[in-house]
């Protein structure tokens, strides 16, 4: 017994050392049977762009941010998953006129190239100048070629 202890310390000190190392664990994770490697990605694309512009009266300003991953296993699984925000806001003689922001995220899951389970969600703000706003959100799943469910909301204040 006393063997089987110490086999298991070192293979969980050997992963965890790769992992410390800086090794994915998609490229250490191997099945020594057939030395296919394990689920592939390319990594997080990340876009991030902001601006703003005006003259003496107003300014306006925008900004986007968007942050999406897909990860393929060997068995033909393909993870598609991704998140962004989007802001935009106008001022006139130094007040806000109004502001917006839209968060979204999304989740995929397909099996073999057909879709299998996927989630939506996002967000949206209003505000205007004197303090009010409104806010929509929605949300959605689906799993197979049956939609969960499917919810909208609307609120002002």
């Amino acid at each position: 017994m006393r063997g089987k202890i110490r086999q298991v310390t070192v293979v969980a000190l050997s992963v965890g050392a790769l992992l410390v190392g800086g090794v994915a664990p998609a490229a250490a994770a191997r099945d020594d049977n057939t030395q296919k490697p394990g689920a592939q990605t390319d990594g997080a694309q990340t876009i991030r762009e902001s601006d703003c512009s005006g003259d003496e009266y107003t300014t306006s300003c925008n900004s986007y941010r968007q942050v999406s991953n897909s990860v393929e296993t060997p068995s033909g699984n393909r993870i598609e998953q991704g998140k962004s925000s989007r802001g935009q806001s106008r001022t006139s003689g130094g007040e806000l006129s109004f502001s917006y922001e839209d968060n979204s995220r999304y989740q995929t899951l397909s099996k073999d190239g057909v879709g299998h389970e996927g989630g939506y969600r996002s967000s949206n703000t209003l505000t205007y100048s004197d303090g009010s706003s409104c806010t929509s959100s929605s949300s959605s799943h689906y799993t197979g070629e049956r939609e969960q469910f499917n919810d909208t909301n609307y609120e002002c204040n």
